[in-house]
């Protein structure tokens, strides 16, 4: 039991850390080509058991490693054919001839004061914030009350023109598009 339990736990974990890692390659590619020996250090290698398998066993272990880090990232793409929790209402996203909001708050910090699913933020001085679908796998773990500074994006897509930064979170980052004030 602790053994099943600590193989299930070494999975999740290396279906975190690999999904942000390999979301780009599968941009540029459209494939995976994992190994657990490319995700695993030699001493989880040992801790676990993995090195006891055998070689059939690792080709197993590395297509399903390979099958469920796909199955990720359409999952955090908005590609999911899976029953998740109803997400919040969120307006459609301005059509290229309109034009897009402007927040004038930006460098000063915030606080989270809600998180829907990490695809809504509402900020403390009442902005609200759609979050780049490929982003919510970040933003989804953010905590109210957590603080942020939003800045303008280096690289905008469409109306995703600016950048929220967790402070508390060694600065990790999120696009966003500006929906407006409550």
């Amino acid at each position: 039991m602790r053994r099943r339990f600590l193989i299930l736990t070494v999975c999740l974990t290396l279906a975190g850390i690999t999904f942000t890692s390999m979301r780009l390659a599968v941009a540029q590619t459209g494939k995976l080509d994992l190994t657990i020996e490319n995700v695993m250090t030699p001493q989880e290698l040992k801790d676990t058991g993995i090195l006891e398998l055998t070689a059939s066993q690792r080709t197993a272990l590395n297509t399903w490693l390979n099958r469920y880090t796909q199955t990720v990232i359409k999952v955090a793409g908005g590609a999911n054919s899976l029953r998740e929790p109803p997400a919040p209402s969120v307006p459609s996203l301005p059509s290229a001839s309109s034009s897009c909001k402007v927040y004038l708050n930006t460098g000063e910090k915030e606080s989270i004061t809600e998180n829907a699913h990490g695809k809504i933020l509402i900020l403390l001085d009442g902005s609200i914030w759609q979050v780049m679908d490929i982003d919510t796998i970040d933003s989804s773990l953010w905590l109210p009350v957590e603080d942020v500074i939003v800045i303008k994006a280096e690289r905008p897509i469409g109306c995703y023109t600016y950048s929220i930064i967790n402070t508390e979170e060694h600065g990790e980052k999120v696009q966003a598009l500006y929906l407006g004030q409550r």
